[in-house]
């Protein structure tokens, strides 16, 4: 197959057209087939987008998502249906669902079924979906104050009703007037590494959930102890590797060569690139690898769920899990050692644009390219980096928006 020639500057680089709304964009997301996006903003509103047989965009609905900006829209997995998660400056998390019995444009077209009030009353400003085995759908929220919560969707096909399982702090929670970055992201690859999977065959048996976290300048992999108890331990710190405020952080889809990969971007200029190796163990039963003592914890305060609104069939049900008492908080210092993590620093990509930072980075797998990771830069350019057969990140493709001009 021929070989992708670089993207080029100029108006036919890219696609573009107006958003629509009446401020800044924060929030972008495009569904599983690219043939969807939704959008927020700082005018506390979202918006969703189909794409048109000749390519250009039409705006299906214009709603107000929060009472405040927007900080983040996501679409969830296609397979439980057309919902959209959001997340905002008025410390709430909401999941809308599309009633396609409302007209487009009507601005009740997406319907608001579950409203979570932050526990610690700090705006949530990272959360991820993840499903497994079609069997169960799961929630990450960080908040500002970095503070990590877990759910279990109460029920598989239905959005509308969530089970705290864990919560914890993912490192030092920042002072006030602190410059803050956060970014929570599950385990894209549905099945586990073969090596991590053939060292430990109960990681794979449990189908046990796994979690990377991005808090100040500290960088983690979580991951559960078994399927029953759903709890997180710490499998792998790279913190050590950051000296700055870490911006960003992806798992790469396919871990087909038997590790993991894993990029961050610092407010530092640099982009860091690991692989994440799973050692032989010493003994063939899990249980006898060494742990350290678990740290005392603490109780926290019971999040407030709103269900908007609560179905008659579902009354008894919500209330159940309404008056659960969630975990207690623990500290981010619990750290066990059952499935051993070797982290490799391969790259370290420095930004010689003369800006001040990268802001995102985004792993892109194809089975001809093999894979790819795409940043963005602060001076408005977008990269594009492979591996050399030496090991080596070069830079393969770029794009440069500030010589494109509006259609």
């Amino acid at each position: 197959m021929a070989r992708p020639l670089p993207l080029q500057s100029g108006n036919n680089a890219f696609d573009r057209h107006d958003h629509g709304h009446h401020d800044s964009l924060t929030a972008l997301d495009y569904n599983q087939n690219g043939e969807r996006k939704v959008t927020g903003s700082t005018d506390h509103r979202l918006k969703v987008f189909n794409r048109q047989a000749d390519g250009s965009w039409k705006l299906l609905d214009t709603w107000i998502g929060h009472d405040a900006e927007v900080l983040n829209a996501r679409w969830v997995s296609p397979s439980i249906g057309q919902l959209i998660g959001s997340i905002g400056e008025d410390q709430r998390f909401k999941i809308w669902e599309e009633d396609f019995y409302e007209p487009p444009n009507s601005g009740h077209r997406f319907k608001c079924i579950f409203t979570l009030q932050s526990p610690s009353r700090i705006p949530y400003v990272s959360f991820d979906f993840t499903t497994i085995n079609h069997t169960g759908t799961y929630l990450a929220l960080l908040s500002r104050d970095a503070l990590l919560s877990v759910y279990e969707a109460d029920e598989p096909d239905s959005m509308s009703s969530w089970i705290l399982i864990d919560q914890f702090h993912v490192c030092t929670p920042p002072v006030r007037g602190q410059d803050t970055s956060f970014k929570v992201q599950f385990e894209p690859n549905p099945d586990p590494s073969w090596s991590l999977s053939g060292s430990h065959p109960r990681f794979a048996r449990e189908n046990l959930l796994s979690l990377i976290t991005a808090g100040m300048n500290t960088v983690k992999i979580w991951r559960t102890r078994s399927s029953s108890s759903r709890t997180f331990h710490l499998a792998a710190d790279m913190s050590i590797h950051h000296h700055g405020l870490v911006r960003d952080v992806s798992w790469a889809l396919f871990n087909t060569r038997g590790y993991d990969l894993v990029a961050t971007t610092g407010k530092d200029g640099n982009v860091r690139i690991f692989e994440i190796h799973y050692p032989e163990p010493s003994s063939t039963e899990d249980d006898k690898y060494q742990t350290s003592p678990a740290v005392r914890a603490s109780p926290s305060p019971r999040p407030t769920t709103t269900r908007n609104p609560p179905s008659a069939s579902r009354l008894s049900a919500n209330l159940a899990t309404t008056s659960r008492a969630p975990p207690p908080v623990r500290s981010h210092e619990l750290v066990s050692s059952r499935f051993p993590h070797a982290v490799k620093e391969v790259a370290v990509i420095q930004d010689h644009s003369g800006t001040a930072g990268v802001f995102q980075a985004k792993w892109r797998s194809t089975m001809f390219e093999g894979v790819e990771l795409l940043t963005s830069h602060e001076d408005g350019s977008l990269k594009i980096w492979k591996a050399t057969r030496d090991g080596s990140w070069v830079e393969f493709a770029g794009l440069d928006t500030r010589n494109a001009s509006s259609p």
